[in-house]
């Protein structure tokens, strides 16, 4: 088990308390109050703000010291402190492929709810004199607009869910930012959050190059598995498109170089 020292207890923070053997879950931090669920024991504990402590039972010994962040542990750990009964603990479990857990839950140490996003692909068909009249009619409309568009106007269309994750906390600001936000959305609505609008945004191509080689995976795989995301993705289609407006360009600059006669 991999545990740090905690310089302040945060609501959704997994600890471990060493000498009462507790694994929990923190529950409310306010006022010098301290609220946890406890997994390996299925009860709730309280340290009030003078550090006495209780529980259903009565009183027990136990401060807000006692407690380390719990960082990692190994499935085995996982198990023996039944801790399958708290939140966000999945993705404590070490791995030893290298590779990072993609938990359901991601327990922010700023104590507010986390952020998740959720990419949808809305698909649209309409008549114009060309695609490109059509392209920038749509581009210029809100989405709003479109769907009243699919609604009752002059496009058929739907929406669907294609892609959802959990961020992670330090990558709030950055995916912020690819939305036109400043990065601070969420820094405003919820006064003890502070997320970073300036933090390093992760490597997509140096993920995908990391697992590749943790994996063992060839070109062909990687392939295979292009190929498997782009059907499950719906973009079979465009995908297509895209290969055969490539073979053309690439046909033409071929015509281009070559001399005449030949």
């Amino acid at each position: 088990m991999k545990l740090q020292k905690i310089k302040e207890l945060r609501k959704g923070m997994v600890a471990f308390a060493e000498k009462q053997r507790l694994m929990v879950n923190i529950t409310k931090v306010k006022d010098g109050e301290v609220r946890f669920s406890v997994m390996n024991g299925l009860w709730n504990g309280t340290i009030k703000a003078d550090g006495t402590a209780s529980h259903m039972h009565g009183a027990f010994d136990i401060t807000v010291s006692d407690f380390k962040q719990v960082l990692s542990v190994t499935p085995e750990e996982f198990s023996d402190w039944y801790m399958e009964n708290g939140t966000g603990t999945s993705a404590l479990i070490a791995r030893n492929d290298g590779i990072e857990n993609a938990p359901e839950e991601i327990p922010y140490e700023n104590g507010s709810d986390p952020v998740h996003e959720v990419r949808i692909m809305v698909t649209v068909m309409g008549q114009a004199e060309t695609s490109a009249e059509l392209t920038s009619w749509i581009s210029s409309m809100s989405l709003s607009a479109i769907e009243e568009q699919i609604d009752t106007g002059d496009l058929i269309g739907q929406t669907r869910v294609i892609h959802s994750e959990t961020l992670p906390e330090d990558q709030v600001g950055s995916r912020l930012k690819d939305l036109g936000n400043d990065g601070r959305f969420f820094n405003l609505d919820e006064p003890e959050t502070d997320y970073n609008p300036d933090a390093k945004k992760s490597d997509p191509a140096g993920r995908v190059l990391n697992t590749q080689i943790a994996q063992g995976w060839s070109n062909p795989t990687m392939e295979m598995l292009g190929r498997r995301f782009i059907e499950g993705m719906g973009m079979s289609d465009i995908f297509a498109t895209f290969i055969e407006q490539q073979a053309r360009d690439e046909n033409e600059m071929t015509v281009d170089d070559e001399e005449p006669g030949l």
